[in-house]
């Protein structure tokens, strides 16, 4: 196994506290979850994990039994704040290493880091089977995961370490419908990257389409294929690649992970109809895209996210042009089929990762993780993919368009970015409309940042 950072850090944790450990030479990767962070040591072996209290959310135990029990039987330094006390004193006497209580200096947390990093760590033990009752608390906790558009994604990651660890597998490949009657999409896989054969297996042959016209345990020697009951006789799959050289898949070896397989059935079926019912409060009925509720509470989680990892963001507000003089003329029908073609083509402009997003009426949103906003003339950033939007809603063709100024339909846009133009939600989002209301003065079927004074005009990208 691969050697990965020297801490693992879980939870709400301080800038100043990363700059210090930076400082002190002890390398890092921060996650939001205990799964993510299991996830990660089922592939790469790190000494410590500094983990939040309040990220065990009444599951502390099973949570940290998950962690120790990866492979490296990593140690714990837990922090509890003052209103978590009580609940710290559960733990003493368990497989935490040591407590931090905060309040604290960067540097309490260095020197404690330090110690358990200086100090001998005992060989790992033979990893045993993780006990029923933990498993099932971790996968019901998935499926009970409320208000995460990552819900699904964290449950077949979690699901996919734990196959692997309960297996002879070397690569483990989970398929799942997205949505009620979807079809199945890889989830995830795990394992030494090129070992990982779903790419070239797929489901169209083999034992994973075997496995799904049948519904039982399929094997072929290099991949063993197990059908994960849904409901309404909808399967998922989970498909095991390279057993140890030397070996062999037959579908007895799926026996093994019958209790597994259950609470994974479960935590699915369960995440699928959080999700189904999520999507009928976060969905816009007419585009299918996200709606203004969902922009908001999504452009608060990702400026978050910016913020703490330093990493940039890129906020567009995109507007049809001239779109009364469009309903006027053909009726509120034909604008939204209009608005439903706009829609379907920003949905195939952008990554999964964005939020794309109905704003209200004929406006759109589209949040952008991990993008600079960039500039005219750039060669990457958010003002590069916006303009080629831009460009390729204006080489569409939408019925009706012909009585529109200039007989053709197209949009204009405000790009704004952190850091470069705000530091909070609220003002990046004054940003990108400002730079909308500037696209719209100076001549519209444009893209404008803020404070650009001779934005780019018609045609800046040809396709």
């Amino acid at each position: 196994m691969n050697q990965g950072p020297d801490v693992l850090l879980v939870g709400p944790l301080a800038d100043a506290d990363f700059r210090a450990l930076d400082h002190a030479g002890v390398t890092t990767e921060a996650f939001d979850s205990c799964l993510q962070a299991i996830s990660r040591l089922e592939r790469t072996r790190s000494s410590l994990v500094v983990l939040s209290s309040r990220n065990l959310e009444g599951r502390g135990e099973a949570a940290i039994r998950a962690l120790r029990g990866t492979s490296g039987h990593p140690r714990v330094l837990l922090t509890v704040p003052p209103d978590l006390m009580s609940t710290a004193e559960d733990f003493h006497g368990s497989e935490v290493d040591a407590f931090l209580h905060e309040p604290y200096f960067p540097e309490d947390l260095v020197a404690r880091v330090e110690k358990l990093l200086a100090t001998d760590v005992p060989p790992p033990e033979p990893v045993a089977d993780i006990d029923g009752e933990a498993l099932a608390s971790w996968l019901v906790h998935l499926g009970e995961m409320h208000g995460s558009v990552d819900n699904l994604t964290h449950v077949s990651e979690y699901i996919a370490a734990l196959v692997c660890k309960q297996s002879a597998a070397e690569s483990v490949s989970v398929y799942l419908p997205t949505t009620s009657g979807a079809p199945l999409t890889l989830m995830t896989s795990t394992g030494p990257r090129h070992k990982i054969r779903l790419s070239l297996t797929g489901l169209e042959g083999g034992p994973a389409a075997e496995s799904l016209r049948t519904g039982k345990v399929c094997a072929d020697g290099r991949h063993l294929a197990v059908p994960l009951p849904l409901r309404d006789n909808v399967h998922g799959l989970i498909l095991l690649g390279n057993p140890d050289e030397g070996s062999r898949f037959v579908p007895a070896d799926a026996d093994a992970l019958g209790p597994l397989i259950g609470q994974a059935s479960l935590a699915v079926s369960t995440s699928l109809k959080i999700r189904h019912l999520t999507d009928l409060s976060t969905i816009d009925d007419l585009t299918g895209l996200y709606n203004s509720r969902f922009f908001r509470r999504s452009l608060e989680g990702e400026f978050r996210r910016a913020e703490r990892y330093e990493r940039p963001l890129s906020l567009a507000i995109i507007d049809v042009d001239h779109f009364k003089i469009f309903n006027d003329l053909n009726g509120h029908e034909a604008g939204n089929r209009c608005l439903k073609q706009l829609a379907d083509i920003m949905k195939a402009g952008f990554r999964t990762t964005d939020a794309v997003c109905r704003y209200g009426g004929e406006e759109f949103s589209i949040i952008l993780p991990e993008v600079a906003r960039g500039a005219p003339g750039d060669g990457a950033g958010a003002y590069r993919v916006l303009d080629r939007l831009r460009a390729r809603i204006e080489a569409s063709s939408c019925p009706g368009q012909k009585g529109l100024p200039g007989g053709t339909l197209t949009v204009s846009c405000g790009v704004a970015g952190f850091p470069l133009d705000a530091r909070d939600p609220g003002s990046l989002l004054e940003a990108a409309d400002r730079a909308l209301y500037l696209a719209k003065r100076t001549g519209r079927n444009r893209v404008c940042i803020p404070g650009d004074d001779s934005p780019a005009g018609e045609g800046t990208v040809t396709e």
